[in-house]
């Protein structure tokens, strides 16, 4: 997997890389959010109804369940992200900020992932998920729902 397009010859800088990164990462946090929204659409009819099970507990009593109510709401979210790469520094510039209190400056570094003797231009990428609890409005709309589980007759 490459970083640089042959095709087009403009500079890459650091910068343009950790944001690249960044936007992947908000982009990761996008889809928890969709698949959450996708959840909701997927356990309730277009009039906000439930979609229910109906359970016989006994030949006269049964129980009208959400389905929202017995299926797993937890998600995998990104915990932590390590990236290792190599990068070859062209050049440095110093570049000038200005907000309304002061002016200030900071190198840009102009990179480039063209291999070299030194390096086998290999990006690592470490990723670790960790299991994201419910959100609390799911949370609670599920609870709600929950309450109003109870046997009716037959």
């Amino acid at each position: 997997m490459a970083f640089w397009n042959k095709k087009h010859q403009s500079k890459q800088t650091f910068s343009d890389i950790i944001r690249g990164m960044q936007y992947a990462v908000n982009t990761a946090q996008e889809i928890l959010e969709q698949h959450h929204i996708q959840l909701l659409n997927k356990y309730f009819d277009n009039n906000g109804i439930p979609i229910t099970k109906q359970i016989k507990i006994s030949n006269d009593k049964i129980l009208d369940v959400p389905l929202i109510s017995v299926i797993n709401q937890n998600s995998l979210s990104i915990d932590e992200m390590e990236i290792e790469f190599n990068v070859r520094i062209n050049s440095v510039e110093l570049k000038e900020l200005e907000d309304e209190k002061n002016n200030i400056e900071r190198s840009s570094f102009t990179v480039d992932f063209t291999p070299n003797e030194n390096s086998d231009n290999k990006v690592l990428v470490k990723i670790k998920f960790k299991t994201k609890e419910k959100p609390e409005g799911v949370s609670r709309i599920v609870d709600e729902f929950d309450k109003k589980i109870y046997p009716i007759d037959n």
